[in-house]
């Protein structure tokens, strides 16, 4: 039932983007930065977003329990963290593949209003490591995105799908409930605290 409820957002966002929801803008102050600090990501994270247009919008409206509309993988390398996730063509992703994004410019306040960040506990390194590397040879290869959202052929992927892969692909077997952040425990995540942040946001940070 989570994971019809999540094939359907992403359907959904899919579709909103065609209608030219992308462009459009909620009314928000863009100057409020998302608050937080590097030393909390970890590699192999899963990292939720809360987006600010249309569309974001949209798909938090139907899936009001979860509270977000976007998913991807921390990746740190040579000093830097990225994000690495998959958009239909937009504003916001040009060519419709997977992206190895800046963590700032993922949080950037012209596209997010919150996040949430989720980690497999800590007997569970080697599966995170092993679905980073799921996830950079996903942006390597070009993947594109899947308008058709089948779960069962990943030449293409939306980005619950290429969340759901990866960590499928480092064998961990409770990966699909990994991409509802409702149910992150049952993947074996470690417990979240919130912490509330200027601006009245949630920066949810690891035990």
């Amino acid at each position: 039932m989570i994971y019809r409820s999540l094939f359907l957002s992403a359907l959904l966002l899919t579709i909103l983007f065609f209608c030219n929801g992308s462009v459009y803008q909620q009314e928000r102050a863009v100057d409020k930065k998302i608050l937080y600090a590097e030393r909390e990501f970890s590699n192999g994270d899963i990292i939720f977003q809360r987006g600010i247009n249309i569309a974001s919008s949209f798909v938090v409206s139907v899936d009001s329990k979860s509270g977000y509309s976007h998913v991807g993988i921390i990746c740190k390398s040579h000093g830097h963290i990225f994000v690495i996730h998959i958009l239909p063509e937009s504003n916001e992703s040009k060519d419709g593949l997977v992206k190895m994004e800046l963590l700032g410019d993922f949080l950037s306040p012209e596209r997010t209003s919150g996040f949430a960040l989720y980690r497999l506990s800590k007997s569970k390194d080697k599966i995170s490591s092993r679905a980073v590397d799921c996830a950079v040879s996903f942006f390597k290869q070009g993947i594109r995105y899947d308008y058709d959202m089948n779960n069962t052929n990943h030449d293409k992927l939306y980005c619950t799908e290429l969340v759901w892969w990866a960590y499928r692909k480092a064998k961990n077997t409770n990966a699909r409930s990994l991409v509802d952040h409702r149910n992150a425990f049952n993947g074996g995540m470690q417990p979240v605290q919130a912490k509330p942040l200027e601006g009245g946001e949630e920066f949810f940070s690891i035990c």
